[in-house]
């Protein structure tokens, strides 16, 4: 399951006044009953995908993982990992001279497009999507990226047909771009 180890709201969502709530479940592989797993002695793998919302917090979000007794409910075994996001790719070792966002490819599209930036810099980047209206839709990069050359492979599918804006954040760097989704 996927947590997100503290979230803050500007505004209460609840009646009781609470604006901060720690170990917030986010979501379940692949639904509230888990996966069965085999019960002979060996090493297994399990790799799961889940879209995460504009609203979560990279930084904060960790994966928990048991193994549970399906008659008695009991917990034998757990473990704790961080998040790590997948979907972008650094293209090369080079260090590229400037910062640069690329118009995304195809334009438009249905559903899945490609991004490509540059940051000749280490440090704090955000590639974040955006409504006409100014609303943030995702945030698909936010945190510290090394020097590089990346792609990133943005899948609208759960986005209505229209023109949206993506903007690039990087140190003192910010560029915006617009991309049109077509169903």
């Amino acid at each position: 399951m996927a947590v997100e180890g503290k979230v803050h709201y500007n505004s209460p969502p609840g009646s009781n006044g609470e604006t901060d709530f720690f170990q917030v479940f986010r979501w379940a592989y692949p639904n509230t009953t888990g996966v069965n797993a085999p019960t002979t002695a060996g090493t297994y793998s399990y790799t799961y995908t889940y879209k995460r919302l504009s609203t979560w917090v990279d930084t904060s979000i960790y994966t928990i993982a048991f193994v549970q007794n399906d008659i008695n409910k009991e917990v034998i075994n757990s473990g704790r990992g961080y998040y790590i996001a997948t979907g972008i790719s650094n293209l090369n070792n080079n260090v590229p001279e400037k910062f640069s966002l690329s118009q995304n490819y195809p334009n438009p599209f249905n559903p899945v497009t490609k991004i490509n930036f540059s940051i000749p810099v280490t440090g704090l980047t955000t590639l974040k999507v955006y409504d006409v209206l100014g609303n943030l839709v995702y945030s698909l990069v936010d945190g510290n990226l090394n020097a590089g050359n990346y792609s990133y492979d943005f899948d609208a599918s759960d986005l209505s047909s229209g023109v949206y804006y993506y903007r690039l954040t990087s140190g003192n760097f910010t560029d915006v771009k617009k991309l049109t989704v077509i169903k």
